[in-house]
């Protein structure tokens, strides 16, 4: 318990440190390409770059656009440029809090990570139950076999230290 705590805190001090990376990644969001005049994108292209999940400026990336199918380009500058255009609008607030969705985005991250683990613990604790179990079956199995060789044995030293 005490290790998922430090990893809430790290967590935490980590988008403190991102605060204004953060604040942009929210802005550019907010932006969405089904609604922006952009030249050379129609709805038809818009359409095209939401099936590849290009729905915003926050997903417009020189990557992602160059797998769009049936992009060119110009058409994909067009749209870094416009990208651009909104980042130039972004106004980065010192003054403000760590948005509430963040926090809650860890705390669910960090519950998803105990519950892997718990299950992992769970699902090796069973294993070696099984295993254990598989062990004394087999050394019960062999066991008549173990005490007779040992008799076998045992006769043989007597016949051997009287013969």
């Amino acid at each position: 318990m005490g290790h998922l705590t430090f990893q809430t805190v790290a967590r935490i001090s980590e988008l403190e440190r991102n605060r204004r990376q953060a604040q942009l990644h929210r802005f550019l969001d907010n932006f969405e390409i089904s609604s922006a005049k952009i030249e050379s994108i129609g709805p038809g292209k818009k359409q095209v770059l939401e099936s590849y999940g290009v729905e915003t400026a926050l997903d417009v990336e020189r990557n992602k656009l160059y797998s769009v199918s049936g992009f060119e380009p110009k058409t994909a500058q067009k749209l870094l440029n416009w990208r651009r255009s909104v980042e130039a609008r972004f106004v980065f607030d010192p003054s403000r809090a760590i948005d509430p969705r963040d926090i809650a985005q860890i705390d669910q991250d960090i519950l998803g990570d105990r519950k892997r683990l718990q299950g992992a613990l769970v699902l090796g604790l069973e294993q070696l139950k099984q295993t254990r179990a598989q062990i004394l079956a087999a050394r019960e199995h062999s066991r008549p076999e173990m005490e007779r060789l040992a008799l076998d044995q045992s006769s043989a030293n007597v016949a051997a230290i009287s013969g």
